[in-house]
């Protein structure tokens, strides 16, 4: 893993985290995780998860306890 695909990662960690535990615009969710704009964490976000964040954060609110 490269360091720059490190720091995605991380930055999508914290993103799920406050996907899961906010109400935060995805926008908002963006900006606090680190990204430069919505448009690059929507692309790293479906490309390392193959969903949306809104799907994601659908999915967590209708199963909460699956993680």
């Amino acid at each position: 893993m490269t360091p720059m695909e490190y720091l995605v990662h991380k930055r999508l960690e914290r993103a799920c985290w406050i996907l899961e535990s906010t109400a935060d615009t995805l926008e908002v969710v963006a900006q606090k995780s680190g990204f430069s704009d919505y448009s690059h964490f929507y692309k790293a976000f479906v490309k390392n998860y193959g969903k949306t964040p809104g799907q994601w954060r659908r999915e967590q609110l209708k199963y909460p306890y699956k993680r």
